[in-house]
């Protein structure tokens, strides 16, 4: 079972106060295939204060895009060109052409430096690994791997737990840092985890009428009788809502005699008078159904459509 809860101070301490830029930014030159800090002097003070970059066999820093995006908003960096500074909204917009969630990877990094740790880039879809602070590679391990999601992105439960499943094989914490249309950010811890315990008896039947994606139980006894032998549902007034995943669960144990209800109710059109199993759907027929509209109701998991 997936376990999704939002990450607590001891996971990510809260955002520390960016140091203020240095007097005179180092200097980089956007090239071909990325950008390049030449001068040894720019490219080690880069490295020894943030671990930013690889250094090149010759005493230069090589920045990934996030990096160099980073460092040009911060003040700590100036990118030129052929001589023309290149600003961070440029940079932006080429970084996006390599890749195209660019702005939600940005977010998630720049919020994980802001708070002071390092942070290496990692393949997707664990796109960071975070030191602990005051780690840097080479001396310290990550400890936690971030993936950074869009909050309207597909979200797809076995991606999600084959994530997890690689992470905690190898023993380190997955976050999902969730970007929303305003960027803001939420991290959520995800894990695997084992239920225990047992099921205690439940003593509490009620009839519900299925409607499109829930039940409702009507009669207001047997409402507060079942969602009192188990929490089950929410209440509506005095009627007791039940989600599908509840109605299902108390229709396996026998405890909600359920109801099928006409999606489109015509008084004498005999909804129900034939019943028939087709696959994982219930087949219910309205045989005096108007030509012109469906004359049967599929059934599937709680939820009905018409089909002709």
């Amino acid at each position: 079972m997936l376990s999704f809860q939002m990450s607590e101070e001891e996971d990510f301490e809260p955002r520390a106060e960016p140091p203020p830029p240095p007097t005179a930014p180092a200097r980089g030159e956007l090239r071909s295939d990325g950008v390049l800090v030449p001068a040894e002097g720019d490219a080690s003070t880069l490295r020894n204060k943030g671990a930013f970059g690889e250094t090149t066999p010759g005493g230069q820093l090589r920045l990934s895009w996030i990096e160099t995006c980073y460092l040009t908003e911060a003040g700590r960096l100036v990118v030129e060109r052929s001589g023309k500074v290149v600003g961070f909204r440029d940079l932006v917009r080429l970084a996006h052409r390599g890749r195209g969630d660019f702005e939600v990877l940005y977010v998630v990094y720049r919020d994980l430096r802001q708070r002071g740790y390092v942070v290496e880039e990692g393949a997707s879809p664990i796109d960071f690994r975070v030191h602990p602070r005051g780690g840097r590679p080479g001396k310290t391990t990550t400890g936690t791997w971030v993936s950074a999601v869009s909050e309207r992105a597909p979200f797809v439960l076995r991606e999600i737990l084959d994530r997890v499943r690689k992470v905690q094989g190898v023993r380190k914490q997955l976050l999902l840092g969730v970007v929303d249309e305003e960027s803001d950010l939420t991290y959520y811890a995800a894990r695997e985890v084992e239920l225990h315990g047992s099921v205690v008896a439940r003593g509490a039947t009620a009839k519900a009428d299925l409607l499109a994606d829930r039940a409702l139980v009507p009669d207001e006894a047997e409402a507060r009788a079942l969602a009192e032998s188990g929490f089950f549902g929410k209440f509506l007034g005095r009627r007791l809502q039940l989600s599908l995943l509840e109605t299902a669960y108390l229709l396996d144990g026998g405890d909600l005699p359920a109801r099928y209800a006409d999606p489109e109710p015509v008084p004498g059109n005999q909804f129900g008078f034939a019943v028939t199993p087709a696959g994982p759907d219930v087949v219910i027929g309205a045989p005096l159904e108007e030509i012109s509209r469906a004359n049967v109701a599929s059934i599937s998991c709680g939820s009905y459509g018409t089909s002709g």
